[in-house]
């Protein structure tokens, strides 16, 4: 199988751990004795095949944000999926994966008057209207950060470095935030609080 395009070979009873909005392919199976054209591999909460579900769910690319039926889970909590091995209707074997919720663990931002600084979910950023924010790095428990998107002031910034400049005109307080989210799920915001109610304007950064 793949996860977000890496190879992974699972046996018998193992778990797959992922995070929510990695992306899945289960690629094929190997058992003894067993042409591999005689086996079904069904990923319990999800249907490849929208119009007819046949039970074979190998060569759909798996999104386990949004293409997951969470009724089929574990406990009916959307974090644990069967992945069934079938021969002749009868389950020979079977993987497990377990998904994680995707968290923000601190952005670090870096401020022309007060030098580099972390914060995590909830913790407010405070800023004038003269100083100048630059993002450097944002650490999430995604390996790689894949599909991690930020958003400051209503803009998608991805997660390239950007530096955030501001005026003196009144700023819309819902979205004077630094939200980093991924396949719509926020996974944490850092609100910024500025003195006389500034607007930011999104600058690239010339690093």
């Amino acid at each position: 199988m793949e996860v977000n395009g890496l190879r992974q070979v699972l046996s018998h009873g193992e778990h797959l751990k992922v995070i929510r909005g990695d992306k899945i392919k289960l690629l094929d199976v190997v058992a003894d004795w067993v042409n591999t054209n005689d086996l079904s591999v069904n990923f319990l909460g999800y249907v490849g095949n929208k119009m007819k579900n046949t039970g074979e769910d190998r060569g759909y690319l798996i999104n386990t944000a949004t293409d997951m039926w969470t009724k089929y889970s574990k406990d009916g909590k959307g974090l644990q999926y069967p992945i069934a091995i079938n021969y002749m209707n009868k389950r020979i074997g079977e993987i497990f994966v377990d998904i994680d919720e995707p968290k923000l663990n601190y952005i670090v931002v870096k401020h022309s008057q007060g030098g580099q600084r972390w914060y995590a979910d909830g913790d407010i950023i405070t800023v004038t209207p003269k100083d100048t924010l630059e993002l450097i790095d944002i650490k999430t428990n995604i390996n790689g950060n894949i599909g991690v998107k930020i958003n400051v002031f209503g803009n998608d910034l991805g997660n390239q470095n950007k530096i955030i400049t501001f005026s003196k005109k009144t700023a819309d307080e819902v979205h004077t935030a630094i939200v980093v989210a991924r396949e719509g799920i926020i996974l944490g915001r850092a609100k910024i609080q500025i003195s006389g109610e500034p607007v930011a304007v999104i600058k690239e950064s010339t690093k």
